[in-house]
């Protein structure tokens, strides 16, 4: 239950937030995980950065050694504190990014191509060289 209310918590906090930040690579991981993004978020978001630091200590402890979390320093991945500002000077301005919302541990499945209904609004007799 405490997992489940620590989840919804998480949900609500990052749910839609809006942020400046720059898309620096696709990183390989691990080999279970496979590629991630790599976004640094800008020196001025203090308020979001802030919050990804407490979701990342609520989920370590919900989840201590069995997950991957994907919130870690600037400094871990092996790019100095003002990489972000350098970088900006150089390409341009910021991008802005949307946060996405956080998958369950066991997300459902998509629909198979298969259970896709088309709806077809001609009537089944319709003679296709009247349309010319």
């Amino acid at each position: 239950m405490e997992t489940n209310n620590t989840r919804l918590y998480i949900k609500e906090m990052l749910k839609s937030k809006i942020f400046l930040g720059r898309y620096l690579e696709r990183r390989l991981i691990d080999e279970s995980i496979g590629y991630r993004d790599v976004v640094l978020l800008s020196a001025a978001e203090v308020e979001l950065k802030r919050q990804l630091l407490e979701v990342r200590q609520m989920l370590l402890s919900a989840y201590p050694s069995n997950h991957w979390i994907g919130i870690v320093e600037s400094e871990t991945l092996g790019y100095p504190s003002g990489f972000l500002d350098f970088l900006s000077k150089i390409v341009g301005g910021f991008y802005i990014l949307v946060a996405m919302f956080f998958k369950p541990n066991n997300p459902k499945p998509p629909k198979s191509r298969r259970s896709i209904t088309y709806y077809n609004s001609r009537p089944q007799n319709y003679d296709y060289r009247d349309s010319f």
